[in-house]
C-alpha cells in the first residue's frame, strides 16, 4: 500500500466519497449536491484520479485505508 497521504479532496469530492460509502445512489447524490449527471461524472473522474483507482469500490476502500493509516501515525 501506498504510503503518499498528500490527497486533497474537495468538499464536492469528499460529499461524493462519503455519499457512495453510504451506499447512496448517483441520483441520490445528485439531488443532495443539486448537480447534472456531466457534473457528477466529472468529479467522480477526478476522485478516481486522485486515489489512482478505477472504481467507487476501490475509491472508497483506499480512502478509509488512507484515514486508518493516517489514525494510527498520529496517535
Amino acid at each position: 500500500m501506498s504510503t503518499n497521504l498528500n490527497i486533497s479532496l474537495c468538499p464536492n469530492e469528499i460529499v461524493i466519497l462519503k455519499s457512495i460509502a453510504l451506499d447512496m445512489s448517483c441520483q441520490m447524490i445528485q439531488q443532495l449536491l443539486e448537480m447534472n449527471s456531466l457534473d457528477y461524472q466529472k468529479i467522480c473522474s477526478s476522485i478516481f484520479a486522485k486515489l489512482k483507482v478505477n472504481n467507487s469500490y476501490a475509491a472508497v476502500r483506499i480512502a478509509y485505508r488512507k484515514i486508518l493509516f493516517l489514525r494510527r501515525i498520529i496517535v
